[in-house]
């Protein structure tokens, strides 16, 4: 994943628009201990808050899997760096398997078109808000479909970590290892609640 392809502001964490992600996920490799803290500081606080997934969490996820396979095909396992994304795709997965995704799937409606152009117009405005306008912005029914679609964006996403972060599980370094085994069974869970509801969508 490129992440200069994103439409950052377009995507919103825990303290507004994710403008300021792209920066903190390059900086999750850097050799700048202070950096990469802050970027890590970043996933743990603003893109998964207290338990909370919001819009740009999935795309956090792709990069940071993508960024793991590339690793471990470099054979260039960087531990500190290894040990901090598993933790957050562990807790991003915990986090996960509390939603229930048919409550989800019940409950995503589909937002009117002056809704969405409603909620486009906040967000190209975000910045320059009023308190009554940020304030529709969090409650308006479009805005929670699109937090209920990037959960599920998030589920159908389970696959493809999993395949990521599978091969730590028996790495040589017993920390990684233990973070990996419990991930992978937390995006097991998120998987299995996925294929449940697509063979459902299928009969």
């Amino acid at each position: 994943m490129n992440i200069d392809e994103v439409n950052w502001k377009r995507l919103i964490h825990a303290y507004g628009l994710a403008t300021d992600t792209p920066e903190h996920l390059r900086n999750l490799f850097c050799a700048d201990a202070k950096l990469r803290s802050s970027a890590v500081f970043h996933l743990e606080s603003a893109i998964l808050h207290q338990g909370t997934l919001y819009p740009a969490t999935p795309v956090a996820v792709k990069f940071i899997i993508n960024s793991i396979t590339e690793l471990v095909l470099k054979g260039n396992e960087d531990w500190a760096a290894l040990k901090d994304l598993l933790l957050f795709i562990k807790h991003t997965g915990a986090s996960l398997i509390e939603n229930d995704i048919n409550e989800i799937i019940e409950n995503a409606v589909t937002p009117s078109l002056e809704e969405t152009e409603r909620l486009n117009y906040l967000l190209d405005n975000y910045e320059s808000l009023d308190d009554l306008e940020e304030e529709e912005f969090w409650t308006a029914n479009s805005s929670e479909y699109w937090y209920l679609q990037s959960i599920l964006d998030l589920f159908n996403t389970a696959k493809d970590v999993i395949e990521a972060i599978k091969p730590f599980v028996t790495n040589k370094n017993t920390k990684i290892a233990k973070i990996a085994k419990i991930a992978v069974e937390n995006w097991k869970k998120a998987h299995f609640e996925a294929i449940s509801v697509n063979r459902k969508d299928s009969r």
